[in-house]
């Protein structure tokens, strides 16, 4: 808060992010300035004409995933063509993951295997997809879960 408005310049504004549901709050960003702010509860004096924005999720971590995982997570959510896919397994399951255009076709099958009981994967993956949004689609024995990506370049 606030959510909207117009300040005139210099005035200071005194900002609060609390996200909802499992969303997790990362920073604030003044544009076209990247100094970023990592407070919830922080203020910004604004010298021009900006746009401040609260930047939410660039780690998604999911936890709806059945009682199979231990810990999932894919990062950042926009991204130049890269992100880091991180899971850890509590017992043995058949994983897929694929990312999908926004359409839902194909573009590049991640990872195709049994976890074991323990095990922890962590892989950086490359893709050169025109810019636009992408899903990641996670499969297991309990589960399908789709979620959005945005490659920026």
């Amino acid at each position: 808060s606030p959510y909207m408005g117009m300040y005139p310049v210099g005035k200071v504004l005194n900002v609060s992010a609390s996200p909802n549901g499992t969303s997790v709050f990362n920073q604030w960003d003044l544009s076209p300035a990247t100094l970023p702010d990592y407070s919830l509860n922080t203020s910004f004096i604004f010298d021009r004409q900006d746009t401040l924005f609260a930047s939410l999720d660039n780690v998604l971590s999911i936890m709806e995933l059945g009682d199979k995982f231990e810990h999932f997570a894919f990062y950042p959510a926009a991204n130049n063509g890269a992100f880091t896919l991180e899971m850890e397994t509590n017992s043995s399951t058949d994983v897929r993951i694929s990312f999908l255009s926004i359409t839902g076709q194909l573009c590049k099958e991640l990872y195709n295997g049994r976890l074991l009981p323990g095990e922890a994967i962590e892989e950086t993956f490359h893709f050169d997809g025109a810019p636009g949004m992408y899903l990641l689609q996670v499969n297991s024995e309990e589960f399908t879960q789709h979620f959005k990506m945005l490659k920026v370049k």
